[in-house]
């Protein structure tokens, strides 16, 4: 029997975890193989067709509670993906853009080193802030920077 595709074998398992949270409850690693499962597929979801989807089968703010939980307290999960739901930055992401806003021209390992964040979490933010329009990137790979647009 074939596995199911990246698109539905998320909200197979969001509404699996959801029918575990009504009903007796989720740990941390109900919570954690969510994530996980939506990490491994971020590259391959069909992010406008899970919209549909959630909005569709009226779990939307669930999806969204999950996430704003992950990602205030778990330092991650599927903020990306929570975000383009609801239209809006989390709060690091919102730390990230000042930090750009503030220092102009300034490139990744700079923002990780200056705030203490992880290289990894600092490309997160900065590809989420590219794709909603709020930073842009100029000049060349090794002397160009990220500058505010809002």
């Amino acid at each position: 029997m074939p596995l199911p595709s990246p698109d539905n074998d998320v909200i197979i398992v969001f509404t699996h975890f959801l029918q575990h949270f009504f009903v007796g409850g989720v740990g941390l690693r109900q919570i954690c193989d969510w994530c996980r499962l939506l990490w491994t597929y971020r590259d391959s979801i069909d992010r406008g067709l899970l919209e549909r989807r959630l909005k569709e089968m009226g779990i939307v703010s669930e999806w969204q509670a999950f996430g704003a939980f992950v990602v205030e307290y778990c330092e991650g999960g599927n903020g990306e993906l929570n975000g383009e739901l609801n239209g809006e930055l989390n709060d690091s992401q919102k730390a990230t853009l000042a930090f750009i806003k503030k220092h102009e021209g300034c490139r990744a390992a700079m923002i990780a080193e200056e705030m203490g964040i992880p290289f990894s979490t600092i490309d997160k933010h900065i590809r989420v802030l590219l794709k909603t329009g709020a930073i842009e990137r100029r000049g060349s790979k090794k002397t160009g920077g990220y500058y505010a647009m809002k």
